[in-house]
């Protein structure tokens, strides 16, 4: 047997195709930074009892979260280069080269690497309660027509993606963050309080022809023109970047609402450019990144992830 038909064996249940007849649907909000999960599970109303079949259609959604959450997680973009499937693929694949390499070594260790990936992950749909929680039941209800169970889940995306960076090894949740970059050339500046990016129009992609709007993502980063960091995942606190990630996006019609995310008085700039696989890194001018980088306030305020990108 080989390797990776070993690995898709062991990690089946999590990415199989929900069964009894179960349906979910995702919605991010990317202004809000939560995602909720709509799950719904048919009545079998054939029996006599009404109550005993609406929960075994409850018990039946519940025991369905978990690998619902996985398939409607799976296309959400984690970081330019990465998708929630992307992050656990890469896991998989490595342990496919491991196993190539060590077979004896690597299946006696197998259960616990499963663990913690994609079991791991899965299990975070059901963080509901405690100081560990992740998201909350909304509510569950009968469809109008009676025929189903509908459970709403609402989670914080920011926490559940950076758990997923933690599980996967990409995070080390004791690390400091890297200090904001200071810029050394004296350069005017003032008391910013956030950054205000505007990114409404496709952007030429860094390194390639052509041009293409900006795609929201888990934890962006923003470079000036010649690729210098301006603020990445790494430099904001880790408590900040669990509670509302590195930016909040927002639209041109909503953007007078989402400025609190940035304070009274932030720099604003206009992207010049998007980067990596999946366009949701952001480029600024250079001069717009020395005078931003120049002010204490400023490098503080990136720290703490007061960056408001505005998309159409």
């Amino acid at each position: 047997m080989t390797a990776p038909f070993i690995l898709i064996l062991l990690l089946a249940p999590f990415f199989a195709q929900a069964e009894d007849g179960l349906s979910s649907r995702l919605e991010v909000d990317w202004h809000k930074g939560v995602f909720s999960l709509r799950v719904e599970a048919p009545i079998d109303r054939s029996g006599p009892n009404a109550a005993t079949a609406e929960s075994a259609a409850r018990h039946s959604a519940e025991n369905g979260l978990p690998s619902l959450f996985l398939r409607e997680l799976g296309p959400i973009v984690v970081e330019s280069n990465a998708t929630v499937e992307d992050l656990l693929r890469q896991n998989r694949d490595s342990k496919a080269a491991e196993f190539a390499r060590d077979p004896l070594a690597v299946h006696a260790a197998q259960t616990e690497s499963d663990e913690m990936t994609a079991y791991r992950f899965a299990s975070l749909a059901g963080a509901l309660d405690g100081e560990n929680a992740v998201g909350r039941r909304v509510y569950t209800r009968n469809s109008d027509d009676q025929r189903s169970i509908e459970i709403l889940f609402e989670y914080n995306l920011h926490a559940v993606l950076k758990r997923l960076l933690g599980i996967q090894g990409a995070v080390d949740p004791e690390a400091r963050p890297r200090p904001v970059g200071k810029n050394l050339v004296w350069t005017p500046s003032a008391a910013w309080t956030g950054l205000v990016i505007h990114a409404t129009e496709p952007l030429p992609v860094h390194g390639e022809r052509g041009r293409e709007p900006a795609r929201p993502c888990g934890f962006p980063a923003v470079y000036d023109s010649d690729m210098s960091p301006v603020i990445m995942r790494s430099m904001v606190k880790p408590e900040r970047l669990a509670a509302w990630g590195v930016a909040a996006y927002t639209s041109e019609a909503d953007a007078a609402a989402s400025m609190q995310r940035v304070g009274p008085a932030p720099f604003r700039s206009y992207a010049v450019g998007v980067f990596g696989r999946y366009r949701s890194d952001l480029k600024i001018p250079k001069e717009d990144a020395r005078k931003l980088l120049a002010s204490e306030s400023a490098r503080r305020a990136l720290s703490e992830g007061r960056v408001l990108i505005i998309t159409r």
